[in-house]
């Protein structure tokens, strides 16, 4: 256990639950922290992954620099921020630095 008070008290959280022991607890870690990455991206649509499409469905935007493919009907601006990155990255750092 780690003596930094945020992490300690994250990680009392996390073992409450079961994801503190065992091998594969950093898999278990990753796979909630996926899941709420995972609500938060497709929960809220932020402005950074997702556009609003003309029909008022959601688009995501995809992974890249740039405007874009002017050419089309259908141009998204791409982003460096996707939403499958806001799903995983949660679970990296929870995983990871936990």
């Amino acid at each position: 256990m780690s003596d930094s008070g945020v992490v300690r008290h994250l990680e009392n959280f996390a073992d409450q639950f079961g994801l503190m022991q065992g091998e594969l607890a950093p898999v278990k870690r990753f796979a909630v922290g996926a899941a709420v990455g995972g609500a938060i991206a497709y929960g809220l649509h932020p402005d950074v992954a997702f556009v609003k499409g003309p029909k008022g469905n959601w688009i995501a935007r995809p992974f890249g620099m740039g405007k874009g493919d002017a050419s089309t009907d259908n141009a998204v601006a791409p982003t460096l921020m996707p939403a499958w990155l806001i799903t995983i990255l949660p679970g990296v750092l929870f995983s990871v630095l936990i």
